[in-house]
């Protein structure tokens, strides 16, 4: 196997070195990527495109032409249609069924085949929610949400707390009425000291927090968390929050927590290379489970 040198000028301290990289079979062919977030509230949908071998100056591109096939077991859910952007189940195919093993097989030519498995586990609910705002001295709204669950105990759980933001303004109309226009839609990043939660922190905001609950066995627990936004004292405004509380499956809480953090280090020169997490066979991407229960105010 050929090395190849690529030599690194460090300016300060008029300093040369080199650092030497090998090439292998898994960054010199282009494979599968496959991405598919499944929950017991959804349908199916499953995004294919291919990834990009060092040696390649294309793009990334979706795969249009793949068959995708969905199993629970021995037993073929449905053959997924792509709809021009992805690939979903068409009919009267229900959604994933909270506690069930389901199993995605993707194959597309001039590409070996790959596939992927994970359960949908069962949703644990809020049991109580309660919240505080005031305003700080940059004028900026503070948003603290303190959220109540029982974790079920027996076995490995995982999850995540995240939350979506809907703005409306109210304007008057011809007919001397009113009208209810939506603004905006989005999700704010959020941030938690509690010492569970490992993706969050003092200066670490996240727009889905991740835990496990090796700290929490079987009991009951209140998170608090918050999220800043931009104060407007307007009469013709108003917000609902929904906070979305999920049951990770293990790969799927995997998956989120490694994807955060390459957010979070996005394009700073400075911090350490995060590889995000995939469960692919012969491939990349997730194929993951999870249930969510949301609340809305």
């Amino acid at each position: 196997m050929k090395n190849i040198i690529i030599s690194i000028l460090v300016v300060s301290a008029f300093v040369s070195c080199q650092k030497v990289l090998e090439l292998d079979e898994e960054t010199k062919t282009s494979k599968l990527v496959v991405n598919s977030l499944f929950d017991d509230q959804g349908r199916w949908e499953v995004n294919v495109s291919r990834s990009l071998s060092v040696l390649d100056n294309g793009q990334l591109s979706i795969i249009d032409d793949a068959i995708v096939s969905i199993y629970e077991g021995g037993n073929l859910v449905s053959n997924l249609i792509y709809d021009g952007e992805k690939y979903i189940a068409l009919g009267l195919i229900s959604s994933p069924i909270a506690g069930k093993e389901y199993r995605v097989e993707v194959s597309a030519p001039n590409y070996n085949s790959v596939s992927s498995k994970d359960i949908c586990p069962v949703s644990v609910p809020l049991i109580n929610v309660v919240t505080d705002t005031a305003i700080n001295s940059f004028n900026e709204g503070v948003v603290t949400f303190d959220v109540t669950f029982q974790d079920p105990g027996g076995s490995d759980n995982y999850y995540g707390i995240g939350l979506e933001i809907t703005r409306y303004y109210i304007q008057s109309n011809t007919s001397g009425g009113f009208d209810t226009i939506l603004s905006d839609v989005y999700e704010p990043y959020i941030n938690s000291t509690n010492p569970i939660i490992d993706n969050s922190g003092t200066d670490n905001f996240s727009q889905t927090l991740t835990f496990k609950d090796n700290l929490i066995e079987g009991e009951r627990t209140t998170l608090s968390f918050d999220y800043s936004y931009y104060y407007i004292s307007s009469p013709n405004e108003y917000i609902v929050s929904k906070i979305k509380f999920y049951s990770f499956s293990e790969a799927t809480y995997n998956y989120t927590k490694s994807y955060e953090a390459f957010r979070n280090t996005d394009g700073n020169p400075f911090a350490e290379p995060v590889q995000v997490y995939t469960n692919v066979e012969n491939g990349f991407g997730i194929f993951g489970g999870r249930s969510i229960y949301e609340l809305e105010f």
